[in-house]
């Protein structure tokens, strides 16, 4: 939206300049589009391609073994115990306040 501005008879006749029934508007810089950013292709490493083949492969030597899952659910049981004594605390204070 421009703004225009009202101009009084006697600084048009102090400039020189007639009294038109146009009104005056501001001045303003162009718009400029912005520019296009270049685009590059993405370097890709074939080492870190990898075939499903491999991708199973790899997975059957990530599994882990019943020991391990029962160490992590041991671990786990723990923390969560943990939890509810910290949470348990917290309300027992609240609770005296």
């Amino acid at each position: 939206m421009h703004s225009q501005v009202v101009v009084e008879p006697e600084t048009l006749s102090m400039l020189g300049l007639k009294q038109s029934k146009q009104r005056l508007e501001y001045l303003q810089l162009g718009i400029q589009k912005p520019k296009a950013l270049l685009s590059f292709e993405p370097l890709i490493d074939d080492e870190f391609l990898f075939t499903e083949r491999e991708l199973k492969l790899r997975n059957r030597d990530t599994e882990e073994t019943p020991k391990e899952l029962k160490r992590k659910i041991k671990a786990q049981e723990k923390s969560a115990a943990r939890e509810i004594k910290k949470d348990t605390q917290t309300l027992m204070i609240e609770k005296r306040n």
